[in-house]
């Protein structure tokens, strides 16, 4: 790909498999408001490693992303990845990585497919949010939410409802939807403890109690 776009030149096809990048350090500048540390729309085994991403006022630190990446530690901007599909339409699995301090979000993204494992989402409004209008699957191991103000994950559900009874004149569906919001809203403001890790192995044991306990009773 290129920036400015040039239809001219490919990108995530048969002639982009196996790029990596690995052991190199980004950092943005003041006033770059519209600035990625990599553009990432690959093909097949494709990878980034071991990089750290200080993006300051830039927008983020990945715009696409590929198959995989590991031990990638986004610190500020706008975004810690803003994406899309990945190339050929497979997840994007994110390993051993870290977020902190993004101004609206550390991930943002729709159809990502996103796999995350031994990922920390700390001081951030919100750390996963999907494009409104798309749908997405989410699979994580591992992964800690510390100090997110907002939702860990937004879709937007209650404003979806709210929009859709508005269109459609259903005014006890909006009166009920929109008073849902605003309560939904003033509880959030009141949670001053929003800190929770359940390591995997926890809710495993919890799980394997509880089938223990049911078939007790078959």
């Amino acid at each position: 790909g290129s920036v400015p776009f040039n239809p001219d030149i490919a990108d995530a096809n048969p002639g982009t498999f196996y790029p990596a990048l690995s052991n190199i350090d980004f950092a943005i500048g003041k006033d770059n408001a519209a600035a990625t540390a990599i553009r990432f729309h690959a093909a097949q085994h494709a990878y980034l490693a071991h990089i750290d991403f200080d993006l300051g006022s830039g927008l983020a630190g990945l715009y696409h992303v590929a198959n995989q990446a590991q031990d990638l530690h986004f610190h500020g901007g706008r975004y810690g990845i803003l994406t899309e599909k990945p190339s050929p339409a497979w997840q994007f699995t994110l390993l051993d990585s870290s977020f902190d301090g993004q101004r609206e979000s550390a991930i943002r993204e729709h159809e990502a497919s996103l796999t995350l494992v031994n990922v920390a989402f700390r001081n951030v409004p919100t750390a996963i949010d999907i494009d409104r209008g798309y749908g997405d699957w989410l699979w994580g191991k591992d992964v800690r939410f510390e100090n997110v103000s907002k939702a860990g994950v937004v879709i937007s559900g209650l404003s979806l409802v709210f929009g859709f009874a508005l269109i459609w004149h259903m005014w006890l569906l909006a009166g009920v939807s929109f008073a849902a919001l605003l309560i939904a809203a003033i509880v959030h403001t009141f949670n001053y403890h929003r800190d929770f890790y359940i390591p995997a192995a926890q809710v495993t044991a919890t799980e394997e109690a509880r089938t223990l306990q049911l078939a007790r009773h078959v």
